[in-house]
């Protein structure tokens, strides 16, 4: 039984691409930093959408 939970583990791990999450942070602290010098509340909105659908793109 705890061998099972062990493997499904490893399955759910395996199947995360880890190096894809890390690359997609700094892509969105890139953005946050040209989102902050347009100083502009309304734009932050619309680019976390875009963000998101271009995360979903790849």
């Amino acid at each position: 039984s705890n061998q099972d939970i062990v493997d499904s583990v490893l399955i759910t791990q395996d199947f995360v691409p880890k190096r894809q999450l890390l690359s997609s942070k700094k892509v969105k602290k890139t953005k946050v930093v040209k989102i902050e010098d347009d100083n502009n509340d309304d734009n932050d909105a619309k680019s976390d959408d875009e963000k998101t659908s271009g995360r979903r793109r790849m």
